[in-house]
């Protein structure tokens, strides 16, 4: 099983005056795993329907495999969909859910059970035949879904929200056996989630959405270490945002903000203007040594397990920072420094 490439070309779609998707334009390699994620209401899963064919663009073209299917129905497409709450019949068995659509477009009830069971191995649910789907857990019935999608051979397999219904442990594990299973059979899979560290873990390419448009698409490394602007470098993964302005001194570059002044080293294709700064609060490091001289006072510190996350205020304003190490409490003052290979320096916001 193999999949075919996908490309939206100048897509939108409006329902009356509202515009849920604005003029998208991006392609998806064959047998490769595309994510598609942003805040409520950014169009992702306008944009996968439109793919799935369950709702229509109001403009522009949609190509599955080279073949324009702009118009054509979901029926009329060879794409399945492995929908957020799994949509399995309570009433049948693990199997018959999985032969389902192949019995619905006419295939004979022995080839349509031996596929299933093909499909049903594939996902590690042998020997489930003939259980219901309220007899299994929740990432059981994930895998039927996925099973039950992946029987039908699709160009392009789509995921809604796949993993939102089960526990952190449990995704973690899910996700693992999709992105094996998207690997060894060379699907081509769109995914669509909210969850951030998901997107990075199972994509080749991540397009970030924000109000109906690409705020940026890219490998997940470069979504995450290189952001497009202030929006991206916040929603994928959190980081401070600071607004300031950029010189050049001796030392090299510098940013400064109410006065305060860091170091940026050398640094490439810099001009001296407005910017705003992004950093990861893993980026910071603390301590009382006077560090780049960012002086503050930590008014939160919380423990989370492996790691501390603290809140310090200083006269850039408040700056999050998380270290599995320092154990400073409220009140305590500190210095603070950051790793000069993780600031990263944005356009300057409107």
């Amino acid at each position: 099983m193999s999949g075919g490439a996908l490309e939206f070309a100048g897509v939108s779609r409006r329902y009356g005056p509202v515009t849920a998707v604005d003029d998208i334009s991006f392609s998806v390699e064959a047998g490769t795993l595309t994510t598609i994620l942003g805040p409520s209401g950014c169009g992702k899963t306008t944009t996968l329907r439109m793919i799935a064919g369950l709702e229509l663009p109001s403009a522009g073209r949609i190509l599955i495999g080279g073949e324009d299917v702009t118009r054509l129905s979901a029926a009329e497409r060879d794409v399945s969909m492995v929908f957020q709450s799994y949509a399995l019949f309570p009433h049948m068995s693990v199997l018959r859910n999985v032969a389902y659509g192949l019995l619905a477009s006419g295939k004979a009830r022995g080839e349509a059970d031996r596929l299933a069971r093909a499909k049903l191995e594939l996902v590690g649910l042998s020997g489930l035949e003939e259980r219901l789907p309220s007899a299994l857990s929740g990432g059981q019935q994930q895998r039927v879904a996925v099973a039950r999608a992946l029987v039908l051979e699709p160009t392009i397999l789509l995921f809604d929200e796949p993993l939102s219904n089960l526990d952190a442990r449990l995704r973690r594990k899910v996700r693992d056996d999709i992105r094996a299973l998207q690997q060894d059979l060379a699907l081509t899979v769109v995914y669509v989630t909210h969850d951030q560290s998901e997107a990075l873990a199972v994509s080749d390419t991540v397009i970030v959405m924000n109000r109906g448009r690409i705020a940026q698409m890219g490998p997940p490394r470069a979504i995450y270490e290189q952001p497009a602007d202030a929006f991206v470098a916040d929603f994928m993964g959190e980081a401070n945002l600071f607004e300031g302005e950029l010189s050049r001194g001796e030392a090299g570059w510098t940013f400064s903000r109410n006065g305060a002044t860091i170091a940026l080293g050398e640094r490439e294709g810099l001009t001296e203007r407005p910017a705003t700064l992004a950093i990861r609060p893993y980026a910071v490091e603390m301590g009382t040594d006077g560090g780049y001289g960012l002086a503050g006072k930590v008014t939160r510190a919380t423990y989370v397990g492996d790691w501390r996350e603290f809140e310090i205020e200083t006269v850039w304003g408040p700056i999050n920072a998380m270290s599995a190490t320092d154990v400073f409490a409220a009140g305590d003052a500190v210095s603070l420094s950051f790793r000069d290979d993780r600031i990263m320096i944005l356009a300057h916001l409107p």
